[in-house]
This record gives structure tokens, C-alpha cells and sequence, in this order.
């Protein structure tokens, strides 16, 4: 649904079926535990993702980082019911960079 309003944002919906039916999907579910005391809080290290989309929805603990032009990470919060979308890299390099592929973290 999110990538085919993409294609109807940049007036190619046509090209959808095709980009649909040649992509493989992957779902990954992540659960992070609380740190120890001697542990760093980095749940995962500063990345892109590769693929063309993310969708992440955060369950209780609000964890997800995005890192700013100018270095400085901030806080992504938003409420349990809601999803985040993260454009990846493959989404940047279709769009001619016009969408950013941020660099993001999860910090306990």
C-alpha cells in the first residue's frame, strides 16, 4: 500500500505491478531487553536499511533514534497504535536522492 502511493506520488503508478511482483518481502521481529547495569544501552548499531521501505511499529518502549544533517541524534516517539515508515536505500537511489535514506538506531 505505502509503496504503491509512492509510485502514484511520482506519476508511475503503472510501473507498480511490475515492482511489486519482482520484489522479495522480508519480515523481522525484534525484541530488545533491557541492558545490564555494565552494558552500553545500544540496542542496534547506527545503520541505513538497504531494502526500499521500512515499517516499524515500537511496542511500549520508545527506542528509535534518527540521526540529523549535522550529527545529533533525536528521540522518534510516537504512539502505540501508530507505524513508522523509513525509506531505505534502494528507495533513495530510485528516487534520484530526492528521498533520504536516514541513518537510525535503537537506543535502550
Amino acid at each position: 500500500m505505502v509503496s504503491k502511493m509512492v509510485f502514484e506520488s511520482y506519476g508511475v503508478e503503472k510501473y507498480h505491478e511490475s515492482h511489486a511482483g519482482s520484489v522479495t518481502y522480508l519480515v523481522r521481529f525484534t525484541k530488545y531487553r533491557v541492558p545490564e547495569q555494565n552494558e552500553t544501552n545500544l540496542g542496534v548499531v547506527p545503520h541505513t536499511d538497504k531494502n526500499f521501505i521500512t515499517i516499524l511499529h515500537q511496542n511500549k518502549a520508545n527506542g528509535l533514534e534518527v540521526q540529523l544533517k549535522n550529527g545529533s541524534w533525536i528521540s522518534v516517539d510516537f504512539p502505540p497504535s501508530s507505524l513508522v515508515i523509513v525509506a531505505g536505500d534502494a528507495f533513495s537511489a530510485w528516487s534520484n536522492g530526492r528521498v533520504h535514506s536516514p541513518f537510525h538506531r535503537v537506543n535502550m
